[in-house]
């Protein structure tokens, strides 16, 4: 998804329309979050290829991300 900003980017007009707004913070506990919106002009094509991937570590699960195909 990045390649599309990366080319895009040498054309100022097209720049905003690309990309996601993000935020990273972390609890006094040291627990990290961080949230992402797809605010890309082709939600409808993500919506399609979008799924959950499950990352584990022996017999816990460890998180769980998005990912597109």
């Amino acid at each position: 998804m990045n390649i599309l900003y990366d080319i895009l980017a040498f054309d100022r007009k097209h720049v905003f329309k690309l990309g996601c707004t993000s935020i990273v913070a972390q609890s006094q506990d040291g627990v990290i979050y961080h949230g992402r919106n797809l605010d890309y002009d082709m939600g409808d094509l993500l919506k399609t290829i979008t799924i959950l991937v499950d990352f584990t570590r022996g017999q816990g699960e460890e998180r769980v991300s998005p990912a597109f195909l």
